[in-house]
């Protein structure tokens, strides 16, 4: 299947029902996307996700934005999903990927898209911290807090577990750990 994804056709109908999106028409693209899901968390494979990278309704059609980045499907079938902002090309904050992730909304209309695709706050963090230190094969090292970890974390100024999704980005850093010394105190 992943030498289909490669070599074979490209077309937007050849996707796979348990798939991960296609790629789009006219060559591989730079990003295995065809894959199915189920197939790539057999083979212990990872994805990874720039939830600001949704495109709108508006650009791609609501047929096509509903199924693009299926998040939920990739951590079912045990993908490990790793989660980054993909700056400069968009803002690197990282609570409006977790809403992102947790709404899939449209930018353009507000509607949910796809949401059959939305995961659990814990999954979403997880994507941002230790999954993705997986990604970077360093979680022995970063990604959770724990002795002998480096200490790289943020304070908010309220719990996160207690936000509706949609003001998650109004949580303001109160502090900031890097490397075990503050560098930033609101």
């Amino acid at each position: 299947m992943l030498d289909m994804t490669v070599h074979g056709p490209r077309r937007e109908e050849q996707r796979l029902g348990d798939g991960l999106i296609g790629l789009p028409e006219g060559g591989p693209g730079e990003h295995l996307q065809l894959a199915g899901a189920q197939s790539v968390g057999q083979l212990g494979g990872r994805l990874v996700h720039e939830h600001r990278l949704l495109d709108d309704d508006a650009v791609v059609g609501a047929e096509r934005s509903a199924y693009q980045w299926p998040v939920r499907s990739a951590f079912d079938a045990g993908v490990t999903v790793c989660a980054s902002s993909d700056a400069p090309i968009t803002e690197p904050d990282w609570r409006q990927g977790i809403a992102g992730m947790l709404l899939r909304e449209s930018r353009a209309s507000g509607r949910a898209s796809g949401p059959e695709q939305c995961v659990g706050l814990a999954e979403a963090l997880r994507a941002y911290t230790i999954n993705a230190a997986r990604q970077d094969f360093a979680d022995d090292w970063k990604g959770s807090v724990e002795v002998g970890k480096v200490a790289d974390l943020c304070v908010l100024d309220r719990p996160l577990l207690e936000l509706d999704p949609h003001d998650l980005t109004k949580a303001e850093v109160d502090l900031t750990v890097f490397d075990g010394r503050v560098v930033f105190e609101r």
